[in-house]
């Protein structure tokens, strides 16, 4: 009996630990943005390296990866983390850095921002609360919302 007890108190304590584990995975915001849809070419640039490496479907990204997508190519991303935030489609010829995110452990706290050098990002926010963001910055503005679906692009054409 008391090794039965024993056991029983061990597995508590390691479920718990996993779970305590993955929340502060996710409030931390590492690797919760996923790949779940692509077409063509994706190519992926990991924080701290200088190397693109092809995406794979399920890929995870966090903050400071970079999605870079060739000619008739895009991918799909799922900001996930406690309840899905966002579904951002990074379109054709495209460069777009996770520029930071945070998911909170609470469902209806998260800070996203993207950063889109060329190309355009196709955004479906969902409805954020209390002191969330979700911007997008490119390099003439940055469009901030709580909640809404968009599109912003950049252009490589300099002339007005």
């Amino acid at each position: 009996m008391k090794k039965i007890l024993y056991a029983a108190v061990i597995c508590t304590v390691a479920l718990l630990s996993m779970a305590y584990l993955s929340l502060s995975y996710a409030a931390e915001g590492v690797k919760a943005v996923s790949v779940v849809e692509m077409k063509g070419t994706v190519d992926i640039m990991q924080k701290g390296t200088s190397t693109w490496t092809p995406a794979t479907l399920w890929m995870k990204l966090g903050s400071g990866d970079t999605v870079k997508t060739g000619a008739d190519s895009y991918a799909d991303l799922n900001f996930n983390g406690i309840g899905q935030a966002a579904l951002v489609r990074v379109g054709a010829s495209s460069v777009m850095k996770v520029d930071s995110y945070l998911a909170s452990t609470k469902e209806a706290e998260k800070k996203i921002s993207l950063d889109l050098s060329i190309g355009d990002v196709l955004v479906k926010a969902n409805k954020m609360k209390n002191e969330s963001q979700f911007q997008v910055k490119t390099p003439t503005s940055i469009v901030g919302v709580r909640g809404t679906g968009f599109k912003v692009s950049v252009s490589s054409d300099t002339e007005n």
